[in-house]
């Protein structure tokens, strides 16, 4: 950069140089600039799945859903399908070379939880890592990972081992005190060493996170900012069937990388020792808001049906709640939709005796 001075006016202190009367600025000394890449010069690539359409390589993918649905065993399925190079159900044509996985899971005992999936499984044990800690020094004892700060010594774990899949299950369990995770500016912030990790070193990042329960679309069900949703390459649902209390789904609930992705159907099957694993059984043309729709519209169906029979059931009497009770499980409604219809209906609740059970009636 250069420019010509009044005559007789100096410049200094920007480490400038004087040549044919004119003041070149040296860039050195001058503050942070922005830094940039043209199109021209960045050769395009195509995406490397670790699960076709699923589970990119070298990206962030989030599967969120409530507890006890099945998404540490989902995940464990891809685990094993990795660390043996078996192909998925529904890629039978895609051959793959067995690779390393690791996962950062700090809420279930490995011995008694974590290893015993695996096996169920049918995972190649001796592919699978835990990285349980951080030690800065021989003489210090190991802290707990923190995504905050912690990262360039993961990447250096994951370059040493050749990890190719990293869960990290579940997510919010990693975040650093100093990290809002309702802001979405600090998540973007503590997301972005995770998602450079991803990236230069071509590993699948898999993250697990919970559901938000008041969440009244799919789109919002991720606990914490829509950041965490937004950063992801790929979001993932796991959810249940609304007509088959025993099957699930991973489902799409938001890709950035194309076209929907089919839902994949599955069910939890047990071995010998009682631990589940999943068997996946097809596609299925449904994505996590349809089913999020139907499930609603289902519960709320079946809501209405027994406030309709629990009035009719009640009349102008008051009933005993023991038989109130075996009159709906002979109905086939559960104690949870009774206690949803009786608090809709502002069913009066009351002890008439001392020795008396307790008994129901509507408002007059």
């Amino acid at each position: 950069m250069s420019f010509d001075p009044p005559p007789g006016m100096g410049i200094t202190g920007l480490g400038e140089s004087r040549q044919d009367d004119r003041i070149i600025v040296n860039s050195e000394s001058l503050s942070p600039r922005v830094t940039y890449r043209k199109a021209i010069e960045i050769e395009p690539r195509e995406i490397e799945w670790v699960w076709q359409q699923r589970i990119p390589r070298g990206m962030l993918t989030i599967i969120a859903g409530p507890g006890k649905i099945g998404k540490d065993t989902v995940c464990q399925s891809i685990a094993a399908h990795v660390t043996k190079g078996s192909p998925f159900f529904d890629t039978p044509e895609v051959s793959v070379e067995p690779e390393n996985v690791a996962f950062l899971a700090c809420e279930d005992p490995l011995e008694f939880v974590q290893v015993p999936r695996l096996i169920a499984a049918n995972a190649n044990l001796d592919r699978v890592f835990f990285p349980n800690g951080l030690q800065k020094t021989a003489s210090t004892d190991a802290v707990g990972l923190n995504l905050s700060i912690h990262v360039p010594y993961l990447e250096e774990f994951v370059r040493e081992n050749e990890i190719r899949v990293l869960f990290i299950n579940p997510l919010n369990n990693y975040v650093g005190a100093e990290v809002d995770s309702n802001a979405d500016t600090s998540v973007r912030e503590f997301l972005r060493p995770i998602v450079s990790l991803a990236e230069d070193t071509n590993t699948a990042i898999v993250a697990i996170m919970h559901h938000n329960k008041s969440a009244s679309s799919a789109a919002n069900q991720t606990i914490g900012s829509v950041a965490y949703r937004n950063v992801a390459r790929v979001n993932l649902t796991v959810a249940k069937d609304p007509m088959d209390n025993d099957r699930r789904f991973l489902l799409d609930n938001g890709s950035n990388l194309g076209r929907e992705i089919p839902g994949a159907a599955f069910r939890i099957e047990e071995d010998c020792k009682g631990t589940g694993y999943a068997v996946w059984t097809e596609t299925v043309d449904l994505n996590a808001e349809q089913v999020l729709t139907s499930s609603r519209n289902s519960n709320d169906g079946e809501l209405l049906e027994c406030m309709n029979w629990l009035a009719e059931f009640l009349g102008s009497t008051e009933v005993s709640v023991k038989d109130v009770h075996a009159a709906s499980d002979a109905e086939g409604f559960s104690r949870a939709t009774l206690k949803r219809a009786k608090s809709e209906l502002k069913i009066i609740s009351q002890k008439p005796g001392f020795e008396d059970g307790w008994t129901w009636k509507l408002r007059g």
